[in-house]
């Protein structure tokens, strides 16, 4: 059984392969939204996201490696956990030649993530799976931050709603 929609791919003008790549897959689960102008990875975030058939956003960039199981790992544990807004993982650090740096550890309970988000970032974004109501009620990625919209976001979900990490490795 599926336990997600819908995958948004969101080509942001992109000039490489990016789009044929995308087409190329067979998965009736997979939609492109191609923006016909860059408009920032912000913006093409909020697209996606308002876009989304899913009630569950995941978050994945082009470099980003990560195994099937944490899709399902994070959306079963956001639905046997209603009060729970979003959840991050741990992520395993690659260098350019795929060689593993180690396991990136993120805090895992609530308390300790938003005490620690005061100085950093403390889970990490490419690991996120929010709730699409609560990223949608809290503004979304604002489009005025050319970086750190994620901190930027994550900052706003710590204040809105309960965050966990379930402490796997994502590769």
């Amino acid at each position: 059984a599926s336990f997600f929609a819908l995958f948004n791919a969101t080509a942001d003008a992109s000039t490489d392969s990016t789009i044929n790549q995308i087409r190329s897959f067979e998965d009736s689960r997979i939609r492109l939204i191609e923006n016909k102008k860059h408009l920032g990875i912000a913006q093409s975030r909020n697209i996606g996201t308002q876009a989304a058939k899913s009630p569950i956003i995941l978050i994945a960039d082009a470099d980003d490696i990560f195994p099937p199981s944490r899709i399902e790992e994070q959306v079963n544990y956001l639905n046997q956990h209603p009060k729970i807004g979003a959840v991050g993982a741990y992520a395993q650090a690659i260098d350019a030649q795929g060689e593993r740096l180690g396991i990136i550890k993120s805090p895992l309970d609530d308390v300790s993530i938003k005490t620690e988000m005061k100085t950093r970032v403390s889970i990490l974004h490419c690991t996120l799976a929010a709730r699409k109501e609560i990223l949608i009620n809290s503004g979304g990625y604002r489009e005025k931050f050319i970086a750190a919209s994620d901190y930027d976001l994550l900052s706003r979900l710590s204040e809105q709603t309960t965050m966990v990490t379930i402490p796997t490795a994502t590769t």
